[in-house]
């Protein structure tokens, strides 16, 4: 039986051999380039992401939490000027 299944496979590996893609072999120093430049820009997103923060620290602080939210102010909406005029085009618009 077991003669017979190599036989089998032998001759369905050669009607299928030229359908075979050449595979490329590993490149070593190119994958390990790769990593290197990915951690870099990673490294490098880091720091801006840590300036960033750091900048705008009162926007990034952690929520607090609800008991320390106040109870006196729910909503507040600021409101255009309502004096201000709004500025036409010269041309007609439909």
């Amino acid at each position: 039986m077991l003669a017979e299944l190599k036989l089998m496979c032998a001759k369905c590996l050669c009607k299928i051999r030229n359908y075979f893609e050449d595979v490329k072999p590993v490149d070593v120093v190119g994958a390990i380039c790769q990593r290197v430049e990915f951690l870099n820009s990673q490294e490098q997103l880091n720091r801006l992401s840590d300036t960033v923060k750091e900048k705008y620290k009162t926007v990034f602080s952690e929520i607090p939490h609800i008991d320390n939210l106040p109870m006196d102010v729910y909503c507040r909406i600021k409101l255009k000027d309502a004096s201000k005029t709004f500025v036409t085009h010269l041309y007609s618009t439909p």
